[in-house]
């Protein structure tokens, strides 16, 4: 229909004597796209319960009483069917899409390094692997590597519990771990290392059905740098490169613990009145009290001498140690580049270390101690979703 001045001065004097306001064409069409499109989003998604389009009538500032009058009208008007009927079916419905949510999410950690050539098996769909692969996505499933996790035995666990029940009585809130530095040596190893893809959901990277499980590598087979250092609240010590010559390991001594790094840069701190506490891994390096039974080693006379305040956390619990945490974005870092030589890997970690390595974000894993403390106990002492790769914003 054309358009004329005379009937747009008509158009306007029909507006004014309309008992309710009136709406014109494109109005309508914007109000029944935007209905018509979460109808189909929500039946995609299989969501085929009623639902409720308040929000788009506000959205287009159109009453309730008068958005149904204008769905209703072009439901009347029109002579054809709404339904889609043009394209090929879904060879994945909604209904398979569902039964396929349900069977991965009963899947443990063997179960989901399946292909997706597997999965389309296992669930009956006889469809090639790139298209259940996009039909997972529509359901955020996609193919990541398996966050690593030990087996923690039962003799550990008690410990674990008894070792937070302890310091969580000692440092019960964020401001009493603001004194605490936590230290410990890093290994970084020359050239790549594997890892499995899994599938899973975002936000699933610690569910336990998503944890590959691996034990130690035999550390004498590879070389590595080690190098140590100390992080707390508002602090970022320097990280010190060390080396023993009778071993291949990085394992510290007490010799190399004492001349290398509690006297040249531990000492200082102390000289210069700063108040904090050292955390110390049970490394036979630093002197804890299971190596000193028999008797006192050069290093725990060293720290009653100058009246360092320390204690030593519990073996076996990465998660309960800031330091790893700090550590993991350091050797991610260094993944990134070729590091064959010592020199390189060195520079590299020197470069995430001092540049890279955000106090901010040191600062907030700081101040979870107390809740890591009360996870531990509530996990019965198994590992929590934290340390060396907690979930969050990376540095950098």
């Amino acid at each position: 229909m054309v358009y004329t001045r005379s009937k747009a001065h008509q158009i306007e004097r029909l507006k004014k004597n309309a008992s309710h306001r009136h709406y014109t064409t494109p109005e309508k069409a914007c109000l029944r796209g935007e209905v018509e499109h979460e109808t189909a989003r929500r039946r995609q998604y299989g969501f085929e319960t009623a639902h409720s389009n308040t929000a788009i009538f506000k959205r287009n500032r159109v009453p309730r009483s008068s958005a149904y009058r204008i769905l209703k009208s072009y439901k009347d008007d029109r002579r054809i069917s709404d339904q889609e009927t043009r394209g090929r079916k879904p060879l994945i419905p909604p209904t398979k899409l569902a039964a396929l949510d349900t069977l991965v999410e009963s899947m443990d950690y063997e179960d989901r390094t399946i292909s997706w050539d597997g999965l389309a098996y296992e669930a009956d769909i006889d469809c090639s692997p790139r298209t259940i692969k996009k039909a997972m996505e529509t359901m955020d499933y996609h193919k990541c590597i398996a966050c690593r996790k030990a087996w923690v035995s039962t003799q550990l666990a008690a410990k674990r519990v008894e070792y937070a029940k302890k310091m969580l009585s000692k440092y019960p809130t964020p401001e009493h771990w603001k004194h605490v530095r936590f230290s410990d040596e890093v290994h970084i190893g020359l050239g790549p290392q594997g890892k499995n893809l899994i599938i899973r959901k975002r936000g699933q990277r610690y569910c336990l059905n998503c944890i590959q499980r691996v034990s130690d590598p035999d550390e004498a087979d590879k070389r590595k740098v080690h190098a140590w250092a100390a992080v707390g609240y508002n602090f970022k010590g320097p990280l010190v490169f060390y080396n023993i010559p009778p071993n291949n390991t990085g394992k510290m001594s007490q010799e190399v613990y004492l001349n290398e790094i509690l006297k040249p840069i531990v000492r200082p701190w102390i000289a210069n009145h700063e108040y904090f506490v050292l955390e110390e891994d049970q490394d036979s390096g630093h002197a804890p009290p299971r190596s000193t039974k028999t008797k006192p080693s050069a290093v725990s006379q060293w720290k009653k001498d100058v009246g360092l305040q320390s204690y030593f956390n519990c073996a076996g619990s990465p998660d309960l140690a800031i330091i790893e945490d700090c550590f993991q974005p350091l050797k991610q870092y260094i993944r990134k580049f070729r590091h064959w030589e010592p020199d390189e890997t060195r520079q590299l970690a020197q470069e995430t270390w001092y540049e890279t390595l955000d106090q901010e974000w040191i600062n907030k894993r700081i101040l979870t101690m107390p809740d890591r403390l009360r996870k531990v106990i509530e996990s019965e002492g198994q590992l929590i979703a934290f340390g060396g790769g907690m979930a969050g914003p990376r540095p950098g």
